[in-house]
């Protein structure tokens, strides 16, 4: 996009997530019961690493834009080195090939065709596999919340039981309110993605 030396920059972002119409708001004493009856059943276990999927958008001369999903795992290994590994795959089009823009050229690949897989030397500034997730002495603001829960999902993989205290947390922040149910672009397009928090 181009635009005059007088005009706003142009900006290329996502619009905002909306709740959809007529959908009813669980309440957050319905979630942190759900998280807690899953905990009881669930797998336990912190680990370090994170499996996620996403995707990002293709556009190829002769057709409509084409999303690339992928999956993510990503490993810490007792010499503090990581391994990970990348996976083209759709759920919601099992079989379908998508494109990638791996090498010289955008190609098509088969859904399940691994893209990478990488072994990480360790880092200084990794923490070690036996450090726990950072926490503070003092509970800390819904803001700073909401980001240490960003940085924790962002580098460990919960169990069910620290799935179920990262509900209960969320649920006692202040100004934290559920607002009824919204369709992730993620999900709707291609693929799945869990809820933070979710058992």
């Amino acid at each position: 996009m181009l635009g005059g030396p007088g005009g706003p920059p142009a900006v290329a972002a996502p619009r905002p997530l909306t709740v959809q119409a007529r959908s009813a708001p669980v309440s957050l004493e319905q979630m942190t019961a759900l998280a807690d009856a899953a905990a009881a059943v669930g797998p336990p276990g912190l680990r370090r690493g994170t499996h996620v999927r996403s995707w990002s958008l293709g556009i190829i001369d002769d057709g409509p834009p084409v999303t690339l999903p992928e999956e993510r795992v990503v490993r810490s290994n007792p010499d503090d080195s990581r391994t990970e590994v990348v996976v083209v795959t759709d759920p919601g089009h099992p079989g379908r090939p998508v494109l990638t823009d791996d090498g010289e050229t955008p190609h098509l690949v088969s859904d399940g065709q691994v893209l990478s897989r990488t072994t990480y030397p360790p880092s200084w500034s990794d923490a070690t596999p036996e450090a726990w997730p950072p926490h503070g002495a003092a509970p800390p603001g819904t803001g700073q919340l909401l980001d240490l829960v960003r940085e924790l999902i962002g580098h460990w993989t919960l169990g069910a039981c620290e799935s179920a205290a990262l509900v209960r947390l969320l649920a006692d922040a202040e100004g934290v309110r559920p607002a009824g149910r919204v369709t992730d672009r993620v999900r709707h397009t291609c693929t799945t993605s869990p809820a933070p928090g979710a058992c």
